[in-house]
């Protein structure tokens, strides 16, 4: 079962919001157009031709300035990583800048490419890392800003990036808890923290699905503790979270220990996280979960004002289709409420969706492909005919537990039940794996059709 405009009027207005956004950012009154260019020249933290002196210059200038990066070869290592080494956080960015990492040179053993390609995962040379409390804090700017084409790694309390603006950002093409090479986990708190201490809205995390270099768009979250926590945001600035891998190495394949894929909690509403159904990129807009103790953690305030969208996106499972296994999928928790589920393949966990406490599914949430979970739903909340209707449990006969068919089992512990009938009798196109993994560009056999 695939998106309906006429089934959902108010989601398609969220995401045609979206759409403004980018296209806001790419051409309209705040674009992503250098005013000047700031040259970074040495991994120290502090001093000129640092980084920390870059933003100090971009903030004192007028217009969107850019960040170019010339580290020499001798303060980075043989493979190609240049390491900058925080003290305390980089200056708050408060006007509209590029930060990037693409324009370092290439050293030693790095491979031609920064972000990521058909041929080749993402390789990040500039790598920032701090024990302090977060690195980089976006502050009330007046333009659009960009990160991209950095690593971040610290410890497991502090934060890589601050959110605090309303003006459209975009972060693609990172590493977060994994080193400049995609290839190991380093402990990280928060990836990407928006709204945690003041307001926050319009980011763009990932692929912003315009069919230009989408791919390339892509962040790898590793060892993280969350990966995005959003607690702002609503149908006036809604955020966006697509095509990005959680839980993974840069290859796709390598599983690697996350706690939290996604955090949504407070007053986060009107966030997407994975795929517009628009016909461009949608593919390549599917957030891929691996390895991870909750995927999606819906935590948000009671009512439909606070309604969320987990949309087609890979959770279990490695960029091949392969199973990986997570704790659990999805989880509603607590006053969670409406938060619509759809589209979504959802394999391999110990629990595939858990609702607890109030919380609720949004009527309509449908077409997941949940199989080879050991508990397909658990609902251990107090809603009465939770809405499960029009999903696949891997069996024509439908799920088990409190159902009599062979499929996954669907358990309730509390005073709630499950309405889960009808449900889809045979995997058709829900289970249909469509995204390109867009390393191996010569062997497209497994780039479709592909079921867990």
């Amino acid at each position: 079962m695939r998106f309906s405009p006429e089934r959902d009027a108010g989601w398609l207005g969220i995401i045609n919001r979206v759409v403004v956004i980018v296209v806001f950012a790419a051409v309209g009154a705040t674009p992503l157009v250098s005013a000047a260019t700031v040259t970074v020249t040495t991994n120290a933290d502090s001093g000129p031709g640092t980084r920390r002196q870059a933003i100090g210059d971009a903030n004192a200038a007028t217009g969107v300035d850019s960040s170019a990066f010339a580290i020499p070869a001798g303060q980075c290592s043989a493979a190609g990583v240049c390491t900058i080494a925080l003290a305390t956080p980089l200056p708050t960015v408060t006007e509209g800048v590029t930060l990037g990492g693409t324009t370092q040179p290439r050293y030693g053993t790095a491979p031609d490419n920064v972000c990521a390609d058909r041929n080749a995962p993402s390789y990040m040379r500039v790598l920032i890392t701090s024990t302090a409390a977060y690195m980089i804090e976006i502050l009330d700017t007046t333009e659009a800003t960009l990160i991209r084409g950095l690593a971040f790694t610290g410890n497991t309390s502090n934060e890589a990036i601050r959110l605090h603006t309303l003006e459209t950002t975009r972060v693609q093409c990172n590493h977060f808890g994994l080193n400049g090479e995609g290839t190991t986990g380093i402990d990280l708190g928060n990836g990407i923290c928006l709204a945690c201490n003041n307001h926050g809205g319009s980011a763009i995390i990932g692929t912003d699905g315009d069919g230009i270099d989408d791919l390339s768009e892509r962040n790898v979250f590793g060892d993280v503790g969350r990966g995005v926590n959003i607690n702002g945001g609503d149908e006036l600035y809604p955020n966006w979270i697509a095509g990005n891998f959680f839980g993974l190495a840069a290859d796709g394949t390598t599983p690697i220990d996350a706690s939290q894929g996604v955090y949504l909690r407070q007053s986060a509403a009107g966030t997407l996280v994975g795929t517009n159904h628009d016909g461009i990129s949608d593919g390549l807009e599917c957030n891929v979960m691996g390895q991870f103790d909750i995927g999606v953690y819906l935590d948000v305030w009671s009512g439909v004002a606070y309604e969320n969208h987990v949309v087609g996106n890979w959770i279990g499972v490695d960029a091949g289709g392969s199973p990986v296994g997570g704790g659990t999928g999805i989880l509603v928790h607590w006053d969670s409420q409406f938060q619509d589920i759809r589209d979504n393949q959802i394999h391999s966990n110990w629990f595939g969706v858990r609702v607890t406490g109030a919380g609720s599914i949004g009527t309509g949430s449908s077409g997941n492909c949940i199989t080879g979970n050991d508990t397909g739903l658990q609902h251990d909340g107090t809603e009465v005919d939770l809405d499960a209707r029009n999903n696949y449990w891997g069996a024509a006969d439908g799920p088990s537990g409190v159902g009599s068919g062979s499929g996954d089992p669907i358990t309730e512990s509390s005073t709630g039940t499950v309405d889960f009938d009808p449900w889809l009798t045979s995997p058709g196109g829900v289970c249909t794996i469509i995204f390109v993994d867009g390393f191996e560009s010569s062997d497209t056999s497994g780039w479709s059709n592909v079921t867990p």
